[in-house]
Parts: structure tokens; C-alpha cells; sequence
């Protein structure tokens, strides 16, 4: 069985905030672009943790978007622009039977959950949203870097399955130092 981490891995794009940027580009969110850009770079210049800055970050720029118009901009415009990003292995990949594979990401559960399809994958696990109203509010559960462990052990747990027996690959063993140690093979991309 193989694990898969997207960003860098099986793409060259930052899949959450490229995302994000692209959709906030395409309706004309030019006051929100800024504003995060402001945000970011205030950020940057504090001693803030890199998580705390990363869920601040998604905070905003996917509060108050609904998920229908997320799945839309996904559908008409994302698909199209990953498909220029995929590394080698992301085209490799692509064209396997991936039905027993799994995507494991720090990515937002928009758009990684369609790629998950995409690739054909039989589960995606990924950070998710809180939704409040039909609109996403805040993270509810982060998965990225050494954050994925527990939602890859309950995963394999569940379906009776063992970690030593799987393959990861990632771009990152530096956050995902620990992570990395549960698998009995990790590639690094």
C-alpha cells in the first residue's frame, strides 16, 4: 500500500493557497488579497509559530466562502491549472489504479478532497473546516506536518491495516519528522 503527500510531491503548487488566491483572483477579492497579504507580512516579523500562521492565514482567506462556490471554482477553473503542476511522480501516479492508496495532506479539505478524486485515491485525509451557516468559519482539524499522525493511525486502525507494511512518499521530512518514523518505507521526493 502507498501514502501519498500532495504539495511538492505530487505537485509543484501550494494546493491551499494557491487555491485560495486563484478563487479570490477570478471574483475580484482584490480587498482580501490584500489584507492577507498585510496580515502575512506582519506576521512574518513576529516569533508566531509557523502552524499559528498557517491557520491564521486560511482563516483569512476561506472565512465566510461556502463550499458550493469553492466546488464551482474547483470544477470550472482549479482542475485545469493543477494539471500544469504535476511533478514526474504526480504523472506517474495519475495513471495507476489508486483505489488502495491514500492522500495524506496539509492541505484544506478545498480543493483536496476533489484531488483525492482526481488521482483516484480511496481516501483523502486533510485539514478540515468548521462550518458555520454553509460557510467555513475556521479550521476544525489540521493535518500538516507531524499533525497527520494520529488521522493516519485511526485511519489504519479502523480498516485494520498496518503502517509498517506501507509506503510514504513526501517532499517534507522535516516536518514530518515523527510522522515519518510509522511507515516502513518512506521515499523522499
Amino acid at each position: 500500500m502507498k501514502v501519498y503527500d500532495l504539495d511538492g510531491t505530487l505537485s509543484t503548487a501550494n494546493s491551499t493557497f494557491d487555491f485560495i488566491k486563484l478563487f479570490h483572483k477570478k471574483n475580484n477579492n482584490s480587498i482580501r488579497l490584500l489584507s492577507a497579504e498585510i496580515v502575512r507580512r506582519i506576521m512574518n516579523r513576529t516569533k508566531m509559530s509557523a502552524g499559528l500562521k498557517r491557520a491564521v492565514m486560511i482563516r483569512m482567506y476561506f472565512f465566510g466562502i461556502k463550499k458550493s462556490s469553492l466546488e464551482d471554482f474547483f470544477d470550472t477553473t482549479y482542475l485545469e491549472y493543477f494539471k500544469t503542476t504535476l511533478t514526474e511522480l504526480g504523472k506517474e501516479v495519475i495513471q495507476l489504479e489508486n483505489h488502495q492508496s491514500v492522500m495524506l495532506t496539509g492541505c484544506t479539505s478545498m480543493p483536496a478532497e476533489q484531488l483525492g478524486q482526481y488521482f483516484g485515491f480511496g481516501k483523502t485525509i486533510s485539514t478540515t473546516f468548521h462550518y458555520k451557516n454553509d460557510r467555513i468559519h475556521k479550521i476544525e482539524k489540521d493535518s500538516y506536518g507531524n499533525k497527520k499522525i494520529p488521522f493516519i493511525q485511526e485511519y489504519f486502525k479502523q480498516n485494520h491495516l498496518a503502517l509498517t507494511a506501507v509506503t510514504y512518499y513526501t517532499d517534507d521530512p522535516e516536518s514530518e519528522d515523527e510522522l515519518i518514523k510509522l511507515f516502513g518505507n518512506t521515499i523522499i521526493v
